[in-house]
């Protein structure tokens, strides 16, 4: 089992993952994180970013192959996302930004390929096409290399699970008071889940047979809480802080 993300390195944010709990930091000056980890053979592929080194201010959206780093926007501020391995190809999504606009980015083997106003923020293979979710400017999206699918809503596209013909996106609806519902979208037909407050998110999603599973958070007070969704029940996690991921296995 491999996890990513960071620990705190006197004081620092620093990335690192861990194989059946043996801990890698991906060494290097400054501050970083892994969002996303992926394996292709042997080799271990981690996404990203680095903020720094010490004295500078950009943040470069970042892949590590077997711990060796390497930079996908060395030319302006970026961080990646999400990773997915089709055949020979590999696919990283992620934003970069600039003072004038953000942008949605995949890299196909290391190159820039599509962009969006936005945010690309997953990934997902079908049996005949790519599949790609996040941000078109405030609206939330799934496309392929050749369909847009606007979802028609305020808000924010985290995530996606296909189970045969379907798609399943999960994220979250901006409602006129400022609220946040966490919603997902099943071919493009949004469903509420139950809302444990004033504010909550879908950020990960998957799809078990005829079970739907959804995790994310939602705010008590000031404090994120985790959550998971089974087929429409929320259930609350202890503790404080966010879930971005889930797998099921039947």
């Amino acid at each position: 089992m491999y996890v990513g993300g960071y620990v705190n390195v006197s004081g620092l944010a620093q990335a690192a993952y861990w194989k059946n709990g043996q801990q890698v930091i991906l060494g290097h000056s400054g501050i970083s994180h892994v969002f996303s980890i992926g394996l292709n053979g042997s080799d271990v592929y981690c996404v990203g970013d680095i903020l720094g080194p010490s004295g500078t201010i950009t943040d470069s959206a970042t892949y590590w192959k077997n711990s060796v780093p390497y930079q996908l926007s060395p030319e302006s501020n970026g961080k990646a996302l999400s990773i997915l391995f089709a055949g020979t190809e590999t696919y990283i999504s992620g934003q970069v930004w600039s003072s004038a606009s953000d942008s949605g980015v995949v890299w196909k083997n290391g190159d820039k390929n599509w962009y969006v106003i936005g945010s690309v923020n997953a990934l997902a293979l079908s049996q005949t096409d790519t599949f790609f979710v996040g941000n078109v400017g405030n609206a939330p999206a799934y496309w392929t290399q050749s369909v847009l699918h606007n979802l028609n809503t305020i808000g924010f596209a985290t995530s996606i699970a296909i189970s045969g013909a379907d798609v399943y996106v999960g994220g979250d609806t901006i409602s006129s008071s400022n609220t946040y519902q966490a919603v997902y979208w099943k071919n493009d037909a949004v469903t509420a889940l139950k809302n444990p407050s004033m504010y909550s998110s879908v950020l990960g999603i998957a799809v078990a047979g005829p079970d739907l599973y959804a995790v994310g958070d939602y705010l008590e007070g000031n404090t994120y809480k985790p959550a998971y969704w089974e087929n429409g029940t929320v259930n609350k996690l202890s503790d404080n802080g966010e879930v971005f991921a889930v797998f099921v296995t039947q």
